[in-house]
């Protein structure tokens, strides 16, 4: 087991259990290169209620080796310092957190020059402990992407972290353009909590135009998780990178609005009874009352008894406290007997 907090905070905002789902607008690589379409994707996600949003900075060939068939797709994607400080400022106006995805050293330079509240160790450099030793330094709470990855290598990622004290999040989930029902495994969440002891998310990656996008969401929240993480882009028609598993921002929103919902429906976990439901207690349980007429100096026997809902009494559980005792008043039938009724 790990010694780690059950919180960690992005900035301002505290992580876990305990506080509200920390949803993040995953814009990826959606934008391919357009600002202008990236500064759009931004003011969107505010718009459509997210808490954050998360940002995949790198160059072509700090991401893949030259010759590789994405190399001129990663090249004509990739942003400059400036424009990065741009959407990250505009993000910031809007109330929005900044994430930053950390592939290599321009990305962490990025989060370092942006203050970036976050970083997400993509799971491509999950098992590069030189490169986590670089993430670690940085001393920004990080997200491991655990999707694609093994328990030791989560393991071994983690322990790299915990010589730094480096606060930590496990999101779970992987991109399979899109990732089919039976391949998501939302149950993992519950196991990288207990093994873990830290918080959770999950990057869902289901087609972002099935109800399946939204009903992932509520079901990862249920088992515990404390951070959202959604692909969102302004138009899927184009059949953009990551369209297959982005929602537009109308169903984000309705997405955020389905998951604040279903928050104040989870409630707390305690025994704590609400005024609803307090109401419903003393309307519903059942208390003791006289079974017949019974005049003053009976000495009560369970005979004596009945269970009824009534507006007030002693609870069933109570009744032996007053067997064998006589009563001090005349008690019509129906009526509650409570302990002022006895000597």
């Amino acid at each position: 087991m790990f010694d780690h907090p059950c919180e960690i905070a992005f900035g301002s905002r505290r992580v876990g259990p305990a506080q509200p789902v920390y949803i993040i607008a995953e814009l990826a690589c959606a934008h391919q290169g357009e600002f202008e379409f990236a500064e759009r994707s931004v003011a969107a996600a505010a718009e459509a209620g997210a808490d954050a949003v998360k940002f995949q900075a790198f160059t072509a060939d700090g991401l893949v080796v030259p010759g590789h068939d994405l190399h001129a797709k990663y090249l004509a994607w990739q942003f400059s310092p400036s424009q990065w400080s741009a959407l990250a400022a505009q993000a910031r106006n809007l109330g929005l957190g900044v994430l930053i995805d950390v592939f290599e050293p321009y990305s962490l330079e990025i989060a370092r020059t942006l203050s970036a509240d976050g970083l997400k160790v993509h799971s491509t450099n999950v098992t590069n402990p030189m490169f986590l030793e670089r993430v670690a330094a940085l001393g920004l709470p990080v997200m491991i992407g655990a999707g694609g990855t093994t328990e030791p290598e989560i393991r071994a990622a983690i322990g790299v972290l915990a010589r730094h004290n480096t606060p930590f999040t496990l999101v779970h989930g992987f991109q399979a353009y899109p990732t089919a029902d039976a391949d998501t495994h939302l149950r993992r969440l519950a196991t990288l909590a207990r093994d873990f002891r830290c918080p959770v998310g999950f990057a869902g990656h289901a087609d972002g135009a099935s109800d399946a996008a939204i009903h992932q969401n509520l079901v990862a929240l249920g088992l515990g998780c404390s951070i959202l993480e959604t692909h969102l882009t302004l138009d899927r028609s184009p059949q953009r990178a990551d369209y297959h598993s982005s929602l537009l921002p109308e169903r984000f929103a309705q997405m955020v609005a389905a998951v604040r919902s279903m928050e104040t429906t989870l409630g707390s976990g305690g025994y704590e009874l609400g005024p609803a439901e307090a109401q419903y207690r003393a309307t519903f349980k059942a208390y003791l009352v006289a079974s017949r007429d019974l005049a003053a100096g009976h000495v009560l026997t369970p005979t004596d008894f009945a269970f009824k809902r009534a507006a007030t009494g002693l609870l069933p559980s109570q009744a032996e406290k007053l067997l064998g005792r006589p009563l001090t008043r005349d008690i019509p039938k129906d009526t509650p007997i409570v302990e002022q009724h006895v000597h």
